[in-house]
């Protein structure tokens, strides 16, 4: 229920929602670097807010590191969400492509 703004303040989902926006309309003009600084603003705005903590993992992933990196930027997201069922898959298929299969078994199974 967290990550669809349920029990939040009015202005922080929607503040978290227009700083992901800005992200994807920088990503979009081909700013990497800004779009995954708003994107962190998005998600220490409101650490609930999924959509912005996934957009953060691409863009780290593709900044630094592929896979992997983007593997512990979703792992940070479900830490802070445990509750968040699309954080889960989104963990599991990232760490299927990095060949941890009992860690991507471990999050289908939770």
């Amino acid at each position: 229920a967290a990550a669809s703004g349920v029990g939040e303040a009015p202005g922080v989902m929607a503040d978290a929602e227009a700083l992901r926006q800005h992200g994807k309309a920088l990503e979009a003009a081909g700013d990497l670097g800004a779009a995954r600084d708003a994107y962190f603003r998005a998600v220490r705005t409101d650490p609930s807010h999924g959509k912005s903590w996934q957009n953060l993992a691409k863009a780290e992933g593709r900044l630094s590191g592929g896979y992997r990196r983007t593997l512990a930027v979703i792992t940070r997201a479900v830490e802070v969400n445990p509750g968040n069922a699309f954080l889960w898959q989104t963990r599991g298929l990232l760490a299927s492509r990095v060949g941890n299969y009992d860690l991507a078994r471990s999050c289908f199974e939770e």
